[in-house]
């Protein structure tokens, strides 16, 4: 892989994993272009690292809170009683709790069709048609202005149901932040809380991923030169702040759909240029 090929891979992976457009999807529309045909399992890990990197940068109060609560009220964590109330009593282990249990569904989809839903990247033309889809999850949230409830609101149920879509949105061209992001706003959960709930739900889903790229380079032994890899690394961590910076704005303004306008001509171009 060339310098310039991982830098305009990693702005893409930084633009579109925080951006509701789908990373995956344009990651395989962007090395179809390229001519980059083969997956770089190493390019994959770094710039996941990257994701996962700014993810916890700009959350980081809220991780610093959670972190802060379980040291604090670490026998109660323990506590059956605890559990079965959800932990009402803590915000930020609630919103731990909730993370936990949205990422269930996730886990079980990415264990159960790994191997099928790898094999959708092949395909650009199926990745283009689920842009569109894209595009209509983040349409329908023009049908639900109020947004108020809180985290001692949202209710085990919302969580699976968030972490479900999250587990589908490994299929290429759906947008995991949009969807996740789009059913919480459906829901009636804060704007601010859907953002901040949608990408740290995503932590442990790109640790998982993480570990099972890591072990797939390790059993093949492909790395890529340093330089690429820097290069990428950097690029993905730039934008992607920059993406997260301007996505909060416009979902606070109710304006997440402005993207299904930018997705619909992408993914009807993709269908009909793209084999």
């Amino acid at each position: 892989m060339e310098i310039l090929d991982a830098i305009i891979l990693g702005v893409i992976q930084g633009l579109t994993e925080f951006l509701p457009v789908s990373s995956s999807g344009h990651l395989v529309l962007g090395g179809e272009l390229l001519g980059l045909t083969e997956s770089h399992l190493t390019f994959d890990v770094v710039v996941h690292v990257a994701t996962l990197m700014v993810t916890l940068g700009f959350y980081r109060a809220s991780v610093m809170g959670i972190g802060k609560s379980l040291v604090q009220n670490l026998g109660s964590v323990f506590s059956l009683t605890t559990w079965m109330d959800g932990f009402k009593a803590w915000p930020e282990l609630r919103l731990l709790f909730l993370i936990v249990v949205g990422s269930v569904p996730t886990a079980v989809i990415g264990l159960l069709f790994k191997d099928e839903l790898e094999g959708l990247f092949g395909s650009p033309r199926l990745v283009s048609g689920m842009l569109l889809v894209t595009a209509g999850i983040l349409w329908l949230t023009t049908r639900r202005s109020d947004t108020s409830r809180g985290i001692s609101e949202m209710r085990v149920r919302d969580a699976l149901l968030i972490g479900l879509l999250q587990g589908f949105a490994v299929i290429p061209g759906i947008s995991r932040s949009g969807s996740t992001i789009a059913c919480a706003l459906l829901l009636g959960v804060e704007r601010e809380l859907a953002v901040r709930f949608s990408f740290l739900l995503s932590v442990p889903a790109i640790l998982g991923a993480l570990l099972l790229q890591v072990l797939d380079v390790l059993e093949t032994g492909h790395v890529l030169e340093p330089v690429p890899m820097a290069a990428g690394f950097l690029a993905a961590v730039v934008v992607g702040v920059g993406a997260l910076m301007m996505l909060i704005p416009l979902v606070n303004q109710g304006r997440l759909h402005y993207f299904a306008m930018y997705l619909v001509p992408v993914g009807i171009l993709g269908i009909v240029v793209l084999p």
